[in-house]
């Protein structure tokens, strides 16, 4: 979570966005179009008043609905698994990941710029052949991985609970004798075991070259300045330290 910690109020610039995506005109029509009928249902089931400007109203009912139904919970009576699964949650995720918090591509590389960095960190110190585990976790939310997904533009994916997304590293069969030559080399992006094509890469395969062509084109260099942290707090600067 701290490689992705724009939206936990470390960059101002993420959340000065945010907001102006709440009440940006086509959220609004999302939310005509996708989620008002859902939200009328759920406000007479449950009692609420959700609208497209009660945006924290949205994440908490999504998020209890959504959570307590895999931890167990009984769904309240008049919404069933599959209006769960098949009304709910989809057309509330695209509007809460999509819309909301990267409805503009501003955020989504503001988000998930640091975690870009580490990746092709990792890789590269693989490569130049240096001593590196065979394989890295890293634990978030699912905003969190909402942004890796978003920053790919790869919008008709959403995480679901226990979601993971696997970037693997591959050595072609017929790799040269120069360890680091990146032709040597490509990458796998794989999300909930389903193969994910990255757009620019031309397949599920991504050489190794294009792929740090792309991430080049995403990190940000200077993530402070980019988010215009007059005053950085604690948890930016240790999430950003390696």
């Amino acid at each position: 979570d701290l490689l992705l910690a724009a939206w936990g109020g470390a960059c101002p610039k993420y959340l000065e966005n945010y907001n102006k995506n709440v009440n940006a005109t086509s959220t609004a029509e999302y939310f005509n179009t996708h989620v008002e009928k859902v939200a009328d249902y759920l406000n007479s089931v449950l009692g609420l008043d959700l609208t497209v400007q009660t945006d924290q109203d949205i994440w908490t009912t999504f998020g209890q609905l959504t959570c307590g139904y895999y931890n167990g919970n009984p769904l309240p009576e008049g919404i069933s698994v599959d209006y769960l699964f098949n009304e709910v949650i989809p057309p509330m995720a695209h509007l809460l990941y999509y819309e909301y918090s990267y409805g503009n591509y501003e955020n989504s590389l503001l988000a998930a710029s640091e975690m870009l960095s580490e990746i092709k960190q990792r890789i590269t110190t693989v490569i130049n052949g240096q001593p590196s585990p065979k394989f890295l976790f890293y634990s978030g939310h699912d905003l969190t991985l909402a942004a890796l997904i978003s920053v790919f533009k790869m919008h008709e994916s959403f995480p679901t609970f226990a979601s993971t997304i696997f970037f693997e590293l591959f050595e072609r069969d017929n790799a040269s004798f120069l360890a680091d030559d990146l032709s040597n080399y490509y990458v796998t992006v794989t999300f909930n075991s389903e193969p994910m094509i990255i757009p620019g890469c031309g397949g599920i395969e991504c050489d190794l070259q294009n792929f740090f062509n792309l991430l080049d084109e995403m990190i940000i260099p200077d993530i402070v300045e980019a988010c215009k942290a007059t005053d950085p707090t604690v948890e930016l600067v240790a999430a950003y330290d390696f």
